[in-house]
């Protein structure tokens, strides 16, 4: 398949772009840029406090647009996951179709408006979810972080989802998986012992998903390396 494009875009990070690349290389989104090369364009997440989100969207339906073609795609992990649905609107209002949509535990924690409702130019959509599990989530409350006692846990419970309604007609498929927040990234933590697991499966279901639309990507779960 040589005629489809894909927009990226990865979740939260450091603000130093090193810092960023170094802690994010092998993110389930920079394997997708990695294996597509010129047909995608990446765009790194924002830092912890999700500015220019809006602006990530539209670059990221610029970048579709001016491509044209039938198979236009979209990948966001975290708030990167909201901004491609920001991007998605972007593209409704030109009257271009979206062939697929992969986001990786996708949460709207931004000011800006929209990021939350798939719109219906999008015909397919695979999303992975964490699994908030009560017992999950008490078993790793508080271990993270310098401020380890105000409820920082890797699961992220506070950031809650987004994507969650779909207004199209085309396949929806949805799964949970039992790890963090990082985990459904590519990212996760050393210190949460279901985080290998959560990847592997992820890479698969993500794998299964890219090749039902004839993308060329194959994703890997590397150990975790988050640090606590």
């Amino acid at each position: 398949m040589d005629d489809y494009h894909i927009a990226i875009v990865d979740g939260t990070g450091a603000w130093d772009d090193a810092d960023y690349a170094a802690a994010m290389k092998h993110s389930f989104c920079s394997q997708v840029r990695d294996q597509v090369g010129g047909s995608g364009d990446y765009q790194r997440g924002p830092s912890d406090d999700g500015y220019r989100m809006l602006e990530r969207g539209h670059r990221a339906a610029d970048f579709l647009a001016m491509r044209g073609g039938r198979n236009l795609m979209l990948a966001g992990y975290s708030r990167g996951g909201s901004a491609v649905i920001l991007a998605a609107e972007a593209l409704t209002r030109r009257n271009i179709r979206v062939a697929a949509m992969f986001l990786f535990d996708p949460v709207a924690r931004h000011m800006s408006k929209g990021g939350e409702i798939i719109p219906a130019n999008v015909e397919r959509v695979w999303i992975a979810r964490r699994r908030l599990d009560r017992d999950l989530v008490e078993k790793y409350d508080h271990t993270i972080g310098p401020l380890k006692l105000i409820a920082h846990n890797p699961m992220r419970v506070f950031f809650g989802t987004t994507g969650d309604r779909y207004l199209g007609s085309g396949p929806l498929v949805v799964e949970s998986f039992r790890g963090s927040h990082g985990a459904v990234g590519g990212v996760g933590w050393t210190h949460v012992t279901e985080d290998a697991a959560c990847q592997t499966a992820v890479a698969t279901f993500m794998t299964n998903a890219f090749a039902s639309v004839r993308l060329p990507v194959a994703l890997q779960a590397y150990p975790p390396s988050s640090m606590p």
